[in-house]
């Protein structure tokens, strides 16, 4: 069990889980309402985008274009 837990995919799971789980507590209590979450994807937008494409140049490498053997 642990070491499935310490498996980036399980972490990166569990993220989505936990996000996921706060924007639906928050839109259920009117914490986050369509006006508030408008103004929120705005400002994050440059952010979300910087740092998704950071993500993606750093699990890049040589392996990334040849197919996977398994698949």
């Amino acid at each position: 069990m642990l070491a499935t837990i310490r498996q980036p995919w399980f972490i990166r799971r569990a993220l989505y889980l936990v996000v996921g789980l706060a924007a639906l507590i928050a839109g259920a209590t009117g914490l986050a309402d369509p006006d508030t979450t408008a103004g929120w994807a705005d400002q994050a937008g440059p952010w979300i985008t910087t740092l998704v494409t950071w993500l993606a140049a750093a699990k890049t490498g040589p392996a990334s274009d040849r197919p996977r053997k398994d698949a």
